[in-house]
């Protein structure tokens, strides 16, 4: 369970960085601002004993998002085919905006940066992600 927690939270990163590249103008715009959550030198294998399991996943991660890199330079529109087959959307920034505005509970804080709605989480920025 907790796997499958980490990879979509990895997935809703990978998101993020995708809708970055769009907004700025293709992958090489965007290039300085992609970080990885950790690489294998500061990952101790003593200390975490799936270490072998973050390395697959992490190569995964970045094989995918080469691909939806290069889908999203060749064709925008088979990019979103491929995000909303994953369950996300595209929209503009000012649509969410507004969509956060309209659905924000008091006691929440509101987000005018939320940029990705998904069916069941809200991401706001590359490290935290809120139920709605």
């Amino acid at each position: 369970m907790l796997d499958e927690i980490i990879d979509y939270v990895k997935f809703l990163q990978l998101q993020v960085k995708v809708l970055s590249m769009s907004r700025l103008g293709g992958a090489g715009a965007v290039a300085p601002l992609v970080t990885t959550t950790a690489t294998a030198s500061e990952v101790n294998p003593n200390q975490n004993p799936n270490f072998n399991h973050f390395l697959a996943n992490e190569s995964s991660m970045t094989m995918t998002e080469h691909q939806v890199a290069k889908l999203m330079e060749e064709d925008m529109g088979s990019a979103m085919q491929y995000l909303q087959g994953k369950g996300l959307c595209l929209m503009p920034i000012s649509l969410a905006t507004a969509i956060s505005t309209a659905t924000c509970r008091p006691g929440q804080p509101s987000s005018p940066n939320m940029s990705v709605l998904t069916g069941d989480v809200a991401v706001k920025d590359s490290t935290s992600a809120t139920k709605p």
